[in-house]
């Protein structure tokens, strides 16, 4: 996952919850990744509490959906 998942945005979070597994200091590992202190300890509770689906849920970025959910529905029925 930290070198092959389809979006890059979760690379640098699989990558940071190693290095934390590994020992390495929060510090160290926020200036390697281009991140802050604050946003790898908002990852470590979600990583305990949910494992990997906790850390995958956190994709936010990319296009909005051109549908609106009512739209959906009525695709949907029309089918």
């Amino acid at each position: 996952m930290a070198t092959h998942h389809p979006f890059v945005d979760f690379r640098p979070r699989a990558l940071g919850l190693l290095a934390l597994g590994d020992g390495i200091p929060v510090c160290d590992i926020a200036h390697i990744l281009r991140t802050s202190q604050q946003t790898i300890y908002q990852w470590c509770p979600t990583w305990k509490r949910t494992g990997v689906a906790g850390i995958l849920g956190g994709h936010t970025g990319g296009r909005p959906p051109v549908l609106t959910e009512a739209m959906g529905d009525t695709a949907v029925t029309a089918a």
